[in-house]
């Protein structure tokens, strides 16, 4: 089974919007490799993203994490 993989990144505050935008970024298998890649991601301080979202096929979340 795939899973779809979204990351929350900062909407820029400017705009007329405010808050987070969730953004695709792939499907995988493997889905727990992603999270962990993640958190390592976030731990070094390499990412701007907010928070990850994972869902399955039929777009039940089976991970989020803001």
């Amino acid at each position: 089974m795939k899973y779809k993989i979204n990351i929350a990144t900062p909407v820029n505050t400017k705009t007329s919007k405010n808050g987070i935008y969730w953004e695709y970024r792939g499907k995988t298998e493997n889905w727990k490799a992603r999270v962990e890649r993640y958190h390592y991601l976030k731990e070094k301080g390499w990412t701007t993203a907010l928070g990850i979202r994972v869902t399955d096929e039929n777009g039940k979340v089976i991970f989020e994490e803001i």
